[in-house]
This record gives structure tokens, C-alpha cells and sequence, in this order.
């Protein structure tokens, strides 16, 4: 239907540019939609997600619209993947991870369980781009990286952690240990982050 309506709009006499910008652009949804439905694993294709079908996915996962997952990855269980969001191929995601949209995760990467990634997150694995050898980033168990951090690549961030918004780790992370800043340093540890959060959570009610 959107190939006669272009072809129409084409060979008729006084084409008006509005009718050919709106033709163009439903042919190109189309398209779209054809190659996603082609592609795609069956049961993530009424939302719109490119999920190459050697990926492998745990029970109650969601993909939310119009994310890339590519080859070989893995994902666990209860996991959470948000919209228009990038997981390169051969990427490892654990159990009750709550990824967040517009996330791009790149080769190599190994997240744990438990894992919270919030929207914006880019984590990086060419430390001299471009390289011939990537290096991927480690997340362990229960970490927290909040909205719009970038991670370099080879960094491990070892489990308990947090990292605050908008930074930029350079570093390995220790473990229990809260971080941010640019580039991101230490400031306090897991437990008076959850002492933080608690009080704040007591005045907000």
C-alpha cells in the first residue's frame, strides 16, 4: 500500500512537496516494520524491538519498544530492558536487572544480578578507538549506575557499589563504596548511602 500510494504521488501531474515528504515517510515505516517482523524473534516484534534470534532470554523478561539486542547475547530472568536501548552482541545480563531506555551496552560487557542501569548509561569498550582489541566492562551483583554515567572501557565495578549520575569512571570500583564526580572518586560507603536514602525517604512522606 505505502509503494502505490508513492508511485501515485510520483507520476501524478503537480506533485505537492507535502504529499511526497508524506509518502516517502509512510514507505519508509513500512519498510521498517517489514524488516523488524523478518528479523526479529517472534514475541518481541508487536514492540517494534530488532531481537536477533540467537539471543537468549530468561523467563518474565520484558523488552520494552524499539531496542536492539544483537548476537549472542544473554539475558536472566525478571530482567527489564527499557526502551531505545543498544545491546550490542555477546553481551551477558543477569537475573532481576532493571536496565533503563536509551542505554547502549557494548561487546563484552558482563552485568550481574540485581543490577540497576539508569536512562543515558553509556558504557564503553575501546579504550583507543578504533582499536583492534575491545576490552569489556565488568558489573558484579547489586550494583546501582545512576542516570547518564559513561563507564570506560576494561573497568570492573565490583558489587555493592553506586555510581552517581553523570560521572565518568576511569577507575575500577571497590566493592560497598559510593562514587561520582568527573572523573569519579569515592566519597562515602554503601552503608551511608543507605542511611542517606532511608532519612530521605522518612522526610518525603
Amino acid at each position: 500500500m505505502p509503494l502505490i500510494i508513492f508511485l501515485l504521488v510520483i507520476f501524478s501531474r503537480g506533485i505537492h512537496p507535502a504529499s511526497l515528504f508524506v509518502a516517502v515517510m509512510i514507505s519508509t515505516v513500512y519498510i521498517i516494520v517489514l524488516f523488524i517482523h523478518f528479523t526479529s524473534n517472534y514475541k518481541y516484534r508487536r514492540r517494534l524491538s530488532l531481537v536477533t534470534r540467537n539471543v537468549k532470554i530468561g523467563r518474565s523478561t520484558q523488552i520494552w519498544n524499539l531496542t536492539y539486542i544483537g548476537k549472542n547475547s544473554t539475558i536472566g530472568d525478571n530482567t527489564i530492558i527499557g526502551s531505545l536501548s543498544h545491546i550490542d552482541y555477546s553481551v551477558k545480563i543477569g537475573n532481576n536487572c532493571n536496565i533503563e531506555g536509551s542505554v547502549y551496552i557494548p561487546p563484552l560487557t558482563i552485568i550481574g544480578d540485581n543490577v540497576f542501569v539508569g536512562p543515558g548509561v553509556i558504557i564503553t569498550n575501546d579504550p583507543f578507538p578504533m582499536s583492534k582489541i575491545n576490552k569489556g566492562v565488568n558489573v558484579e551483583d547489586n550494583v546501582t549506575i545512576g542516570a547518564g554515567a559513561i563507564i570506560k572501557a576494561g573497568v570492573t565495578i565490583k558489587k555493592n557499589s553506586v555510581i552517581g549520575m553523570g560521572s565518568i569512571v576511569t577507575k575500577d570500583v571497590p566493592s560497598d563504596s559510593v562514587i561520582y564526580g568527573n572523573p569519579a572518586k569515592i566519597k562515602y560507603t554503601k552503608n551511608e548511602y543507605l542511611k542517606k536514602k532511608a532519612k530521605w525517604e522518612t522526610t518525603q512522606k
